[in-house]
């Protein structure tokens, strides 16, 4: 993000962005950006390499900037090199319920909400019109994402990474990597 702000919404949650936050997508994973009365200068960077859940920062955006200028991949490494965590703030119980379902595969969706004092049924609702699925499939969403990552960087036997991403076997995470991926 070069300046303005916008909220980004996908397969990791929802994030205001601000200049100098970075959020960068796995190759399956669906986002979209709602920008709500102000406007927003991005720069996009292709990258192949492996995401980072936001949020994320990244201090010398000018050097991003200028390195685009040359070579749109040696911008993307320098970006992937350099960012660091931030305290981008996730904007609404939506959010933290995103995060609660990417943090923990086993977390039942009714606990959380009596937990808040939120209806499950306005929950799911509320949840769909943020991210534009129900908790259900964006914790399925997570969990193939985990599991995309450890494929790419680890030597992890199928059963094993199944395992380390939530999935009750390799049978059923090979079955959802092959319906969200194709």
């Amino acid at each position: 993000m070069l300046d303005g702000r916008y909220t980004e919404i996908g397969d990791t949650g929802a994030w205001t962005a601000t200049s100098g936050s970075v959020i960068a997508h796995a190759p399956s994973e669906t986002h979209h950006g709602a920008i709500s009365g102000q406007s927003a200068e991005v720069l996009l960077l292709p990258s192949r390499r492996a995401s980072a859940t936001p949020p994320n920062t990244l201090d010398d955006i000018d050097e991003a900037i200028r390195l685009s200028r040359q070579s749109l991949s040696e911008a993307a490494d320098f970006v992937l090199e350099q960012f660091k965590p931030a305290e981008l703030r996730a904007f609404d119980w939506p959010a933290e319920l995103a995060a609660a379902l990417r943090e923990d595969s086993t977390l039942q969706i009714n606990d959380w909400t009596h937990s808040r004092g939120i209806d499950k049924s306005v929950a799911s609702r509320e949840f769909r019109k943020v991210f534009q699925y129900s908790p259900s499939r964006f914790r399925l969403k997570s969990k193939v994402h985990k599991a995309v990552d450890l494929l790419i960087s680890s030597e992890e036997p199928l059963a094993t990474v199944a395992q380390k991403s939530g999935f009750s076997d390799q049978a059923h995470m090979c079955r959802s990597l092959v319906a969200m991926t194709g």
